[in-house]
């Protein structure tokens, strides 16, 4: 589990954020995240690293959003918030040094 903790800034703010790490087995996990009232999650089944707090680490701020924000419940305004979100978690881990 992480938590990364509530931001300001003078042009956006992120509530706390949580972000659950399940490894089924070498090469396949769940990550799931939770920000104030909103949750998304995702199951990545063919990751060529060993677990998923790496391939979150390394994958790219884009893919990780469209495969979390992939759900038909998704408003189309949640999107520029989830990038932050994942942002906020991916800076989170650089400072933590977790990959």
């Amino acid at each position: 589990m992480l938590e990364v903790p509530a931001s300001s800034t003078p042009t956006s703010s992120l509530d706390p954020i949580t972000v659950f790490w399940q490894n089924y087995k070498q090469g396949q996990g769940k990550v799931t995240i939770v920000a104030g009232d909103a949750a998304w999650s995702y199951s990545f089944w063919a990751m060529p690293e060993d677990t998923i707090q790496t391939f979150f680490a390394k994958a790219g701020i884009d893919y990780l959003v469209n495969k979390l924000g992939n759900s038909i419940y998704m408003k189309k305004n949640s999107r520029p918030y989830l990038w932050r979100v994942v942002e906020a978690i991916k800076n989170e881990m650089t400072v933590r040094r977790i990959s």
